[in-house]
């Protein structure tokens, strides 16, 4: 019984990376998407893999690689996070010659004493004022 229920779990997990994940993170990677969105996403995800009924796993050790345990659910809050902070590293490691789209974040970083200096700094972000700040996550 537990190995059919293992098979099934499976089933649905590569069910939600291949249909259900991959085309959000595809959208998500153009647009911005809303926390509520990424908790109604993840909400809606479990509720499919446990057909309308309470977790009858952690969700903690659902999302942990099989070698732990856990079926290597797709995190959907925490890719979309990657997304957000990969622009980040093209960037940084573009070449010499600047892209179109790069002139609006180096306009914005360079009025706060430019990109190098903020990735340096230490921030107490309780301290900060919400309209004051660029929020990435």
């Amino acid at each position: 019984m537990a190995s059919k229920r293992f098979d099934s779990l499976r089933a649905y997990n590569v069910i939600v990376k291949a249909l259900g994940i991959s085309k959000l993170v595809y959208a998500a990677s153009m647009l911005c998407v809303p926390d509520l969105v990424i908790k109604t996403v993840q909400e809606k995800i479990f509720k499919f893999l446990w057909k309308n009924k309470m977790d009858k796993v952690k969700r903690s050790v659902i999302f942990q690689p099989l070698s732990h345990g856990g079926l290597n659910f797709p995190h959907f809050r925490t890719q979309v996070k990657s997304l957000r902070l990969s622009w980040l590293g093209r960037l940084l490691h573009s070449s010499n010659e600047i892209a179109s789209w790069q002139a609006i974040p180096n306009e914005y970083f360079n009025q706060h004493g430019g990109l190098a200096f903020l990735l340096k700094c230490n921030y107490d972000t309780k301290k900060t004022r919400k309209k004051d700040t660029f929020v990435l996550l």
